[in-house]
């Protein structure tokens, strides 16, 4: 639930700054999953940058606190990657 969301977000933000001995503030979801309390919550926690696979609503085009992520297929020829980045920015509001 959200409290097991909230404690794995703070920990993991923990985790990474003790290692590494820098500030954690970019927070990428697992397979894109998220809502608006996770959102507020990261917010919350630290997170200037949060970054889906996909945006959840259509608010997030606006949301400066989330950014969409786009994949790149090691498989893919340089020119179906472009292709695929060029639809990819067209769907996503990026004219």
């Amino acid at each position: 639930g959200f409290s097991d969301a909230s404690r794995e977000l703070q920990l993991s933000k923990d985790s990474l700054q003790r290692v590494t001995g820098k500030e954690i503030r970019c927070v990428a979801y697992p397979f894109g999953s998220y809502n608006t309390a996770i959102k507020d919550e990261a917010e919350k926690q630290g997170y200037l940058y949060q970054i889906a696979v996909d945006y959840v609503y259509p608010e997030d085009v606006n949301d400066p606190r989330i950014l969409n992520r786009h994949g790149i297929p090691s498989t893919t020829t340089y020119e179906a990657n472009i292709l695929l980045l060029n639809n990819a920015f067209r769907s996503k509001g990026y004219n």
